[in-house]
This record gives C-alpha cells, sequence and structure tokens, in this order.
C-alpha cells in the first residue's frame, strides 16, 4: 500500500537514570526494550481525526538496550500479540513484525509503527494493533516494558485535559460534537495542565474564549471561514453546522429561549442525541 504519512511526535520518554544504571551494569546479557517510564505509558492512542484528510500516520516507538553499544548492527525481533490485536496487517497498519536493525554504536533506535486512515469502520470503531519485543541472538528480553499497544481511530477520543479541574467546569461534559467544534474554533488541539504549566494558563483560557465566541454566534463565525456552512433548516429554530468539504458530518443546532438572558444556540451531541450544550 502507498500512501502518504503525515509524522507523529517522536515518543521519547526516557526512563530514570537510576534504573538506567541497573539495566546497563547489572545485566548478564544485553537486553532491549521500550523506553517508556512505565507500563502505562506503552499504550497509545492515536486518532486521525486531529488531521483530517492525510492517508495515515507514523507511530514512533522508541527502543533503548541495556547494555554497551557494538561496533556492529545488531538486530531485535518484533511479533504481533494477536490476542490483543483487532486491526489487520496491510489494511489498517504497515508490517511490524519481524527482524529490526540496532545501528552499530547506538544504544537507541526508532521502531516505526505505519497506520492507515482508509477504512470507514475506522470513523466509528476503534482498532488495536499490539506486539512485543522477542529475544534474538543479540538481545535478550528480560526486562519490563516489552510490549506496545496502539489504539487508533478516526474518531476523536476524551482527551486528559478535559477532566482537569480548572478546565472540566469550562468545558462541561464531554461529547465528540463538542471537542470537534472546540478543534476547529479555539486555535488548539489541547489545554495546559495549570498544575505544572501554570505559565500557559492565560493562554489556555483565550484558547476556551475562542470556542465561547464560535458556540455564542455560530453566524458570526462562518462568515469569516468560508470553508463552513451553517444553514437554516426550519426557519428561527434549526440549523444545521457542516464543513463543506464534508457535507456529510452535520452537526444540529437548535435556537433556544434562555428567559432574561435571551437566546442561545444550542448545539446537539454526538448522533444528534436529544442531549443538547450551549455556552
Amino acid at each position: 500500500m502507498k500512501t502518504n504519512f503525515s509524522l507523529l511526535v517522536v515518543l521519547s520518554l526516557l526512563v530514570a537514570c537510576a534504573s538506567e544504571q541497573q539495566y546497563r551494569y547489572n545485566a548478564v546479557t544485553d537486553n532491549i526494550y521500550f523506553d517508556f517510564t512505565d507500563t502505562s505509558d506503552s499504550r497509545l492512542t492515536c486518532s486521525f481525526a486531529y488531521t483530517p484528510g492525510v492517508a495515515g500516520l507514523t507511530v514512533a516507538v522508541p527502543v533503548k538496550i541495556s547494555g554497551p553499544r557494538a561496533p556492529r548492527a545488531r538486530y531485535f525481533r518484533v511479533e504481533p500479540v494477536a490476542a490483543l490485536t483487532t486491526a489487520r496487517e496491510g489494511e489498517h497498519y504497515g508490517p511490524v513484525a519481524g527482524l529490526h536493525e540496532m545501528p552499530a554504536d547506538s544504544g537507541a533506535c526508532i521502531l516505526p509503527v505505519e497506520l492507515y486512515n482508509s477504512d470507514p469502520l475506522l470513523a466509528d470503531t476503534t482498532l488495536v494493533v499490539a506486539f512485543r519485543l522477542v529475544p534474538t541472538g543479540d538481545f535478550t528480553t528480560d526486562f519490563p516494558l516489552t510490549s506496545v499497544m496502539i489504539s487508533f481511530s478516526n474518531r476523536l477520543e476524551k482527551p486528559a485535559w478535559w477532566d482537569f479541574s480548572s478546565w472540566s467546569g469550562e468545558m462541561g461534559s464531554y461529547s465528540r460534537n463538542k471537542h470537534y467544534l472546540f478543534l476547529i474554533s479555539s486555535g488548539t488541539i489541547d489545554l495546559s495542565d495549570p498544575a505544572t504549566e501554570g505559565e500557559k494558563t492565560i493562554q489556555s483560557l483565550n484558547y476556551i474564549k475562542n470556542f465561547k465566541a464560535f458556540i455564542f454566534d455560530p453566524v458570526s463565525w462562518v462568515a469569516r471561514h468560508e470553508e463552513y456552512a451553517f444553514v437554516e433548516t426550519v426557519p428561527g429554530l434549526m440549523y444545521e453546522f457542516y464543513e463543506k468539504a464534508n457535507p456529510a458530518k452535520k452537526i444540529q443546532c437548535m435556537i433556544m429561549n434562555m428567559g432574561s438572558m435571551g437566546t442561545r444556540y444550542a448545539f446537539f451531541d454526538d448522533n444528534n442525541a436529544p442531549t443538547i450544550f450551549y455556552i
């Protein structure tokens, strides 16, 4: 399969120095492992919804050895974990199983995993590809972190930041429709964690302000963004919002009378369920 790929941000999570020293000097033979902080980091989630229109993406999985570098190329082997994998090789992801090279004089490398965005199933189903490292003549796999599970789809998944206490009150309950509207109107794909990135709090509040401005007045927003449409379907009551390049995906909207607050635009939740949200 030939396809154009956008490169997912390379994962370069490093184990603690103390653990690295233990791995390097206490091992009888050279070991190989995936370079994550702990097992929870080896469960990766990807969505093509953040990059609409791309044919695929590449997940860069970091691989590391425990022993000294060698002046020759060495090889490690990857095999699928069939019990956990629901995606099909060749249709949903590129070949991963087999031997992979650890270059000469190197203690780390990247295992690229290609994911394909060609199956309509991904619009409403999350698929999984899982694989693990197995021993070769060059490396053993006695350490933890020798398996990876990648979940992927073409739909939005609830991001961790949505539940941060600083933003949950601003954003309200999660839905994919609300997430989608946030992505196209806010100017960002995520919000900072005030606990660790306090200096970015004002910037995050501005992103939320942009999103609220869209919800409050989608007519004015669409007037500035010609690639979108906001069409009245029931005079003075119901509307449809959609991207002109993808008219099949429509989000329903209605006018609500909020009493002393006046009227508000209210967008329907996922699958046009009767739950609606407004700000």
